[in-house]
């Protein structure tokens, strides 16, 4: 029950992760330490729907369909789902709430956040070699520079079905990414509020038929975007560990640009502006720092209880 209860939490950590601008739930499984197992039992999802429809297709047995399902890490995959689920379905609204009135405490938070999350792929490279350093530059500055990208708002209810494959495939590689954040791209391509506001709709049982289908099909680039990406990602895990990790080192000191803490939100179209330190109070500074630092601090201490990624739940 104790594990059950850790894992429901990391799951909804990741999920909140998820829906703040800037920050992906991939970090958190970093952070957290289930990283490589969240990707084993993602893939095993893949898996299982290849088996099923091999069945089908009589390559293979229906028997070895349930041998597979039985095999699968529910332990760790329904807790963690569960978390999940609550935290975009419960907190999206509180969530959004905290980012548009208390914005750069938010970021502020981030900020330590992503200090704290370097250190899990650094451990495991901690002598880089010549090759690791050059993919850590070249990851670093290529993140770096695709964050300074500023995008248009979809604002048609009614956006064509490639667009939304796109964005819904682009979304879920950032979330398995620990740098670039499914919701980060949503908003730098303009769909974020367009999607979160389907999101409302759905929950309200007030939607459109269109605006369903607009939905799904955002839901569907989504589905494609993850096999391959999860594919890929437990190729590299697999097969060149050590150069996947320095690629993370880069992507997350790049990505640390988009949650500068010194920020304030557009009341008209919730753009964010960089603003001056002298914009804000010693007092606002003051705590702001202070909460980079207890946030660092903190998944800094949970970073070191784990001894390698996934196994401390």
């Amino acid at each position: 029950m104790k594990k059950f209860s850790q894992r429901f939490v990391y799951g909804l950590i990741t999920g909140i992760c998820e829906i703040i601008p800037g920050m992906s739930a991939t970090a958190a499984a970093i952070a957290l330490g289930y990283y490589d197992r969240m990707i084993d039992a993602l893939n095993s999802f893949i898996d299982l729907a290849q088996i099923i429809l091999e069945a089908f297709i009589r390559k293979k047995s229906f028997k070895q369909v349930i041998a597979y399902i039985k095999k699968m890490d529910y332990e760790f995959i329904i807790p963690l789902g569960l978390g999940v689920t609550a935290s975009v379905i419960v907190l999206s609204g509180l969530v959004l709430y905290i980012y548009e009135k208390y914005t750069n405490f938010f970021y502020s938070a981030l900020f330590g956040l992503m200090f704290a999350i370097v250190i899990t792929p650094l451990r495991e490279i901690w002598k880089p070699r010549l090759n690791e350093i050059i993919i850590m530059i070249i990851t670093f500055l290529f993140i770096y520079t695709l964050l300074g990208y500023e995008g248009v708002q979809i604002t048609d209810m009614s956006a064509s079905p490639i667009t939304l494959l796109i964005l819904g495939a682009l979304a879920i590689s950032g979330m398995l990414l620990p740098a670039v954040s499914g919701s980060f791209i949503m908003l730098s391509f303009g769909g974020y509020y367009f999607i979160m506001s389907l999101l409302k709709e759905l929950l309200s049982f007030n939607m459109p038929f269109e605006h369903f289908i607009s939905l799904a099909t955002f839901v569907l680039g989504c589905l494609i975007g993850f096999i391959l990406t999860m594919k890929l990602i437990k190729r590299l895990l697999k097969n060149n560990r050590r150069i996947f990790m320095a690629a993370i080192v880069g992507m997350i000191l790049g990505s640390i640009r988009v949650v500068w803490p010194f920020v304030t939100l557009s009341v008209e179209d919730k753009a964010l502006i960089h603003v001056d330190p002298s914009y804000f109070s010693i007092q606002q500074i003051t705590g702001m720092i202070l909460l980079a630092l207890l946030t660092f601090i903190v998944f800094a201490y949970l970073n070191f209880k784990t001894d390698r990624v996934g196994d401390e739940i």
